[in-house]
């Protein structure tokens, strides 16, 4: 009983990482045209974790198997918003960063705090000071 507490709790603590993570990724200042830039980073943070959380304690399989197939998916989702926003800066750019935060929920889900969240902001500092 005892171990099924401290499980979800560090579930929840993971999934609230997850948000944090993909909001401040997310928060950099986007164009116009991509206003829900901060909510699809949450949402790629949050349910690249969730899988994880799902892999490593449900469905016992082998995590990366979950991380090949959140990546391969993420990878084509971003490609299909270069094709939209025709190749610019932009959409490149919010693409890759959409990218980033899933695998960034990856880690968190795998319960590597300290290594998502020095990434988390290493991808913030980079958006913000290198972004167009």
């Amino acid at each position: 009983m005892m171990q099924d507490i401290f499980t979800l709790a560090l579930s929840l603590v993971k999934l609230i990482v997850a948000v944090l993570a993909g909001w401040l990724v997310g928060s950099y200042p986007l164009p116009r045209s991509q206003i829900q830039g901060a909510s699809i980073h949450v949402l790629a943070t949050t349910g690249s974790c969730m899988l994880m959380i799902l892999s490593s304690t449900v469905m016992i399989g082998n995590a990366g198997f979950m991380a090949i197939f959140v990546t391969v998916g993420i990878g084509c989702l971003c490609g299909l918003m270069i094709l939209v926003e025709r190749g610019s800066t932009p959409g490149t750019a919010t693409a890759v960063s959409i990218w980033v935060a899933s695998i960034i929920g990856l880690g968190i889900g795998l319960g590597l705090f300290v290594e998502s969240v020095f990434a988390t902001l290493l991808v913030y500092l980079v958006l913000e000071n290198l972004s167009e």
